[in-house]
């Protein structure tokens, strides 16, 4: 019987819409969104406890990271009306087996918020906030973790390569 592993992210990078130009060196944190369904508190007049309904939708997505320095080239990408792609890129590495393992998160969504903290003596950091979400991939390796496609519907999610919702997605003629 095999048990659990340990999984560390050893390194970390991050790419802005179509600019090549690797985020690594200023890169301190990125805070991948939360995967949340929404849910509905539900409380039977006949039961004496109530229970919270997965409504088989997903809560918006954020994702969130921290730049070192002054970065200008970022900075100019807020309150631009259309979405762009972020890339983000990491080395996973699995410590039991001793293997490194390529991740790679793709988002297309909009800066809606830049936080430029306070300015220290030492440096200044920023802290950016992507919302309007409409595109999420990440990749284990070549596999498929998740995909969650906005514009697709019931049709736009799936999980390790599967969509949970395909009998609903069937129901309302996908």
């Amino acid at each position: 019987m095999s048990g659990a592993t340990i999984r560390h992210l050893t390194a970390a990078n991050l790419y802005i819409g179509d600019d090549d130009t690797s985020l690594h060196l200023i890169i301190n944190n990125v805070k991948l969104p939360k995967l949340t369904e929404k849910t509905k508190d539900h409380q039977p007049g006949g039961s004496p406890m109530g229970v919270k309904l997965g409504m088989q939708k997903l809560e918006p997505l954020d994702l969130t990271f921290k730049l070192e320095g002054y970065t200008p080239d970022q900075l100019s990408h807020f309150l631009q009306p259309n979405r762009i792609w972020y890339t983000v890129r990491g080395n996973i590495r699995d410590m039991s087996q001793q293997l490194d393992i390529g991740v790679k998160i793709l988002v297309e969504g909009r800066m809606t918020e830049v936080d430029r903290g306070e300015m220290g003596d030492d440096s200044i950091s920023s802290d950016f906030t992507i919302t309007e979400i409409f595109k999420y991939q990440e990749f284990w390796g070549v596999e498929e973790k998740y995909n969650f496609d906005f514009d697709q519907g019931y049709n736009g999610i799936r999980i390790d390569g599967k969509n949970p919702y395909e009998t609903v997605a069937s129901n309302l003629g996908f």
